[in-house]
């Protein structure tokens, strides 16, 4: 394998490994919906923070994508 290919790779574990994480942030946009449907916690303030969480993943393998991935460049 050549050096050239063996970074691609290395990039390519990198991405994946973030790609594998950030659907775990969904879980942060979830409880705040659960906390706001029961009445128990209701504000702008976390309707806003809930939808930032969940668009957050998203974006964040965007750019990722496009910075890491050699094609992309």
């Amino acid at each position: 394998m050549s050096a050239k290919t063996r970074e691609m790779h290395q990039y390519l574990i990198k991405v994946l490994s973030i790609h594998a994480v950030l659907p775990s942030f969904l879980i942060f946009g979830f409880i705040l919906m659960f906390l706001q449907m029961t009445n128990y916690y209701h504000s702008v303030q976390v309707e806003t923070l809930e939808y930032t969480i969940v668009v957050f993943p998203a974006v964040v393998n965007t750019v990722l994508t496009l910075y890491y991935v050699e094609p992309y460049r």
